[in-house]
């Protein structure tokens, strides 16, 4: 099984490729998220000789984090997921991603992912 993680909910971007027993990263800390994401994904992906049709499961970080990394690193996943037809499962900070094999076979596929946001201290006087 084939697995295409996205992280965008701290200052560091996360993209990570498990295909069956071997995992590669590449992290991207210019906190540029909205630039970076797509061509962190395609250099992983043409570093590990593989392509979007090969994967079988997307999986991003819903958070908690960042507000707008977030949704950057969820409606991307949203979009591969839609347009390669294969299945989507968000993922929380708290879970551990040594074990994603296990939390995606065992997590049912979502369409929707909600964001929140306090915004109250921004306005509190």
């Amino acid at each position: 099984m084939n697995i295409l993680y996205i992280d965008t909910t701290k200052k560091e971007l996360i993209v990570l490729l498990k295909k069956k027993d071997e995992v590669n990263s590449i992290k991207d800390e210019s906190g540029y998220h909205s630039i970076e994401l797509l061509s962190v994904i395609d250099r992983l992906l043409k570093e590990q000789n593989t392509g979007l049709d090969n994967i079988d499961i997307f999986a991003v970080n819903k958070g908690q984090g960042r507000f707008t990394g977030t949704r950057i690193g969820i409606i991307t996943a949203l979009m591969l997921s839609e347009i390669t037809g294969k299945r989507l499962v968000y993922l929380t900070t708290e879970d551990d991603i040594e074990d994603i094999d296990n939390i995606v076979k065992n997590r049912a596929s979502s369409d929707q992912a909600l964001a929140t946001y306090d915004s109250k201290s921004y306005f509190e006087e």
